[in-house]
């Protein structure tokens, strides 16, 4: 059984010096029994702060990325040029800054389109984890939606249920397309952290711990590894209808 954490912090400070320590410190800890660390990264704008505290100086404990993958835990398909592209939003936020080598970025290449990009990135993942039955990320950062979707998981979205492909596409009616990991695939990963900030995302957040079990309506509730830890870094805004349902419980 996987070991669940919420962490509420008042300031926004507090929130991503402690998120970005919770990151050091795993991918540290991954460091002692391998030779090397993969991240999965979240788009969206909560991340980015954490992605420029990480890019400064390495984050908190001084880390060697030249020891470190870098992922995505989805896209959308665009080119990386465009201001919706998730890897061109940490390029300036953390890419720039980590003396990362450009062996160790693995983008989606979602200008590919959603089909063709979901079998890019599979096979590449497939390589780069050596063909195991899914990833075995050490981290994967992931947000949350106003509908409860996180990655590009959306309510009602066949994505939802693939079991056996480790990437698959996501056709959308409403803006790009787009390619994300598998619930299997994130399931299989060490460490989950949600980060999840703002008003308008605290019905979601509550929905996600007292809503009757449905992923197919809220998907974040289908993360659910067999190992490892999930941890969900709030701030006081997003974390208020969950606060409030608490009490009453």
């Amino acid at each position: 059984m996987y070991g669940l954490e919420i962490k509420i912090f008042d300031s926004s400070d507090d929130l991503y010096n402690y998120t970005a320590g919770l990151l050091s410190r795993t991918i540290k800890d991954s460091s002692l029994y391998r030779k090397h660390s993969s991240i999965a990264l979240s788009g969206g704008t909560s991340p980015m702060r954490l992605y420029g505290i990480m890019g400064d100086f390495g984050g908190p404990d001084n880390i060697e990325w030249e020891n470190v993958h870098l992922f995505w835990g989805d896209e959308r398909c665009v080119p990386p040029d465009d201001k919706m592209s998730n890897y061109g939003s940490a390029i300036s936020s953390l890419i720039s800054k980590g003396n990362i080598p450009s062996d160790n970025i693995h983008r989606i290449r979602g200008e590919l389109g959603p089909e063709d990009g979901a079998r890019d990135y599979e096979m590449r993942l497939r390589e780069f984890f050596n063909d195991s039955l899914f990833p075995e990320f050490d981290v994967i950062l992931l947000g949350l939606g106003e509908d409860a979707h996180t990655a590009s998981l959306f309510p009602g979205s066949e994505a939802l249920r693939e079991d056996e492909h480790w990437v698959t596409g996501v056709r959308r009616d409403n803006g790009p397309d787009r390619i994300t990991l598998t619930i299997p695939s994130i399931n299989n990963a060490n460490t989950i952290i949600f980060i999840v900030t703002g008003i308008e995302k605290a019905e979601a957040v509550s929905d996600v711990f007292f809503k009757t079990p449905d992923p197919e309506i809220y998907p974040a509730q289908a993360i659910k590894p067999a190992k490892g830890n999930v941890y969900w870094v709030l701030d006081r805004d997003a974390a208020s209808v969950y606060l409030q349902r608490s009490s009453k419980a």
